[in-house]
């Protein structure tokens, strides 16, 4: 799933034109497969050869590559050159390389104290391969369908666009997640087949097709995610079809403390922080820009700067509310016989305020037995009853020392131990007319917790061009692929670049 593109705000070119694909070599992808490593393991059941401008020299059929003071070692036999091909001995293969099978040839290039591995593999035969590393081969034929010309569009507008670079994509969701022959499987056979050569254009150029894993109901302006404002075709729009995505609702929690260790990797001083929220929202919904306010001022984030630096996996899209929240528990209890005489209690009055002190000392604990029969209101106004350890607490958005209290609800704003004074229980007695109130006057000792800021989003992934899991939805509908992309990529065309002259 296509989640990440860098670097945060890439001038990024998203149309090459049909002339500009036919003047490259539309035969071969160059994916990289591993950046500046130590070693790797390179196989093959029909043995391998080392290309040279000399011919074929035979290499053993499994070896370790490393670089070497002069070149590259491939299990003994050191080759002094910067750069070498690796060729299956049968011209079919598959190669293995660390366990895993690709179709094609593997480059090892020297580099630093690391080596590069690219694959040099046919194109219909890499679209295979992210079809497996991006959608299961389960869904819709439609869907993979879709899938297969948006990939080809991403990877030949690459391609299109080829500089010094040593490869066109690399095989993770930095471009497309690419995981070699694992994708020959009769499905995605079928899908790479009867979509050969089908690329998506806008006004007879070839469109950079980005897509992410799910969208949480809308995709989004291509302007907000990369900063590229020349792209009609990748403007955000409503996705019904993704309600079924099991990353329509996440959540994610990081303390305060968490989160100025995290932001300050960007270089920021930050204070104490004393607030945080979403500044700025997309037409889509994401935040577009996060403000955080701490003791030194504030510090305003672009909403994709504060997903990289957090974590694409742990902040799965910027389509997020944000609640800052304390949960500590603020319950009590005395003695057995005096919990007796509360059992009628019908209610518990929490004031509308409560002072919270800070205390040096270490508190004392006060928490309800299982046991005891324990009565309070619970945040919809209801009396409950056995819900020992349940936690009165308050909120506040300045992070004050008096809190609103209401019960179900958290403390925030705290970093040291705390007493809870003046909580008052009342009971009013049973079978009277008076309106006869006892009070109970408790302090409550709270061991002190972290703030925590607790994320709830939808969707995973950047959210541009097609959406992942709506395309499923819309293929399990009956919608055909050429209907699939034209929803999430509205405007443009479908062509066969085979088709057509050079």
């Amino acid at each position: 799933m296509m989640r990440v593109v860098k670097p945060l705000f890439p001038i990024v070119i998203l149309l090459v034109t049909l002339q500009a694909v036919w003047a490259q070599d539309l035969s071969l992808v160059r994916v990289g497969l591993l950046f500046d490593v130590s070693s790797c393991a390179i196989s093959c059941d029909s043995g391998l050869v080392l290309r040279t401008d000399a011919g074929n020299q035979r290499l053993p059929s499994s070896f370790a590559a490393r670089p070497a003071a002069d070149g590259i070692d491939l299990g003994g036999v050191r080759v002094s050159a910067p750069a070498l091909t690796v060729h299956p001995a049968d011209g079919q293969g598959p190669l293995r390389l660390n366990g895993r099978e690709y179709r094609g040839d593997l480059v090892l290039i020297r580099g630093g104290d690391g080596l590069t591995v690219v694959n040099y593999v046919d194109i219909d035969a890499y679209i295979m391969g992210v079809l497996a590393g991006e959608v299961p081969a389960s869904w819709p034929d439609e869907t993979l369908r879709a899938q297969a010309v948006a990939a080809r569009s991403y990877a030949l507008n690459k391609m299109a666009m080829r500089t010094d670079a040593q490869w066109d994509v690399v095989a993770t969701d930095r471009d497309q997640v690419y995981e070699g022959v694992q994708g020959e499987v009769p499905a995605i056979i079928r899908a790479v087949q009867a979509t050969r050569g089908e690329v998506l254009t806008w006004q007879g150029q070839v469109v950079k097709a980005y897509f992410s894993a799910s969208c949480g109901g809308h995709t989004e302006d291509v302007a907000v995610a990369f900063g590229e404002n020349n792209a009609p075709f990748l403007k955000g729009v409503k996705d019904p079809y993704c309600a079924n995505s099991p990353y329509q609702q996440w959540g994610q929690t990081y303390t305060v403390a968490e989160l100025r260790r995290i932001l300050s990797r960007s270089g920021a001083s930050i204070g104490p922080v004393l607030a945080v929220h979403a500044s700025k929202r997309s037409g889509s919904g994401r935040v577009e820009e996060f403000t955080v306010v701490h003791s030194g001022g504030r510090q305003v984030l672009p909403g994709v700067e504060l997903r990289r630096l957090l974590g694409y996996r742990e902040l799965r899209s910027t389509r997020f509310d944000i609640a800052v929240t304390r949960s500590i528990p603020v319950t009590f209890t005395t003695t057995r016989d005096e919990w007796k005489k509360l059992q009628k209690t019908e209610v518990y009055h929490v004031p509308e305020s409560i002072e919270v002190g800070m205390e040096e000392t270490n508190p004392v604990n006060h928490t309800v037995k299982p046991e005891d029969s324990f009565y309070v209101i619970s945040a919809s106004g209801n009396l409950e009853k056995n819900r020992a350890g349940y936690a009165f607490a308050a909120t506040d958005a300045g992070l004050m020392r008096t809190f609103a209290m209401r019960p179900g609800l958290s403390v925030l704003g705290v970093e040291r131990d705390v007493v809870v004074t003046q909580l008052t229980v009342r009971r009013r007695k049973e079978r009277t007319t008076a309106r006869e109130v006892k009070e109970i006057k408790k302090e409550i000792h709270v061991k002190k917790m972290p703030v925590v800021l607790k994320f709830t989003g939808r969707g995973w992934g950047h959210g541009v061009g097609l959406c992942q899991w709506g395309a499923r939805g819309m293929g399990a509908q009956g919608f055909d692929y050429r209907e699939i992309l034209a929803h999430y990529y509205p405007g443009t065309q479908i062509k066969n670049v085979r088709s057509m002259g050079r």
